[in-house]
């Protein structure tokens, strides 16, 4: 976390939370989009099923930047609570950061299950 730059905007939580988002739509939702999968659960939103994952490739990045401000703004608050130093920069780097760094396995995973059919509902042992 030394590395990360101590001042100016949080350039490098935003890279890191628009690649997260980006490779995730890249390795999840495009394949299972042109898989034409629906969603294991229904959508709250007035969406066709067969359309979600479509839909997803869009709103995915979108709704990782407002997480990751949300989190942010979170815990700057809580730092500012408790009376500790807190740069609001700073904090999205590290956020963003953190939400990138354990996403690489997961991402292999997802393309192995993806690739051999086995991304659906989980089958419990009879």
């Amino acid at each position: 976390m030394r590395a990360l730059p101590g001042a100016g905007w949080p350039k490098a939580g935003m890279v890191a939370v628009m690649t997260r988002f980006t490779v995730q739509d890249l390795v999840q939702t495009l394949p299972l989009a042109m898989l034409g999968r629906r969603p294991f659960m229904p959508a709250k939103l007035p969406i066709r099923p067969e359309h979600h994952y479509r839909a997803q490739l869009v709103f995915l990045p979108v709704s990782g930047m407002g997480q990751w401000l949300r989190m942010g703004a979170t815990v700057h608050g809580l730092l500012r609570l408790t009376g500790e130093r807190s740069d609001l920069s700073r904090v999205l780097d590290v956020i963003g950061t953190g939400m990138l760094i354990p996403m690489p396995p997961l991402w292999l995973c997802d393309t192995a299950l993806i690739a051999l059919t086995g991304f659906g509902y989980p089958s419990w042992p009879s």
